[in-house]
């Protein structure tokens, strides 16, 4: 039996963000965590690679704004996604992330579902 080579990790440096003041504007929120993300990659002498949003960057926290906030995310297995995606949070992830040259791991992102 052939052995294999154990995987090579690289040392990366890590950035969360708390992001404070998430309220019930969502282009304002937006706007907010674009800021805080080139903000922590721009003001770090230390570059991170990774840069992590909180839970709920693009609405206030609750159940009951979860129905409000969430997207139609246009997700389909196997297709080229951000670019066709209708959600704002998406396209604002993929920007700020490509912008600050950084993979970003954005919170998470409240998903509308059609009702059969």
């Amino acid at each position: 039996m052939a052995s294999v080579a154990p995987p090579v990790f690289k040392p990366f440096t890590l950035t969360l963000i708390q992001l404070g003041s998430i309220g019930s504007d969502k282009v304002v929120n937006f706007q907010h965590a674009h800021k805080m993300i080139v903000k922590a990659v721009k003001g770090n002498s230390d570059k991170p690679q990774v840069v992590v949003l909180l839970e709920c960057f693009n609405s206030p926290y609750g159940f009951v704004h979860f129905p409000v906030y969430a997207e139609n995310i246009g997700y389909t297995a196997g297709k080229e996604y951000i670019q066709a995606s209708v959600s704002e949070s998406v396209k604002m992830r993929s920007s700020a992330a490509k912008e600050a040259g950084i993979w970003l791991i954005g919170g998470a992102l409240l998903k509308r579902v059609a009702r059969r």
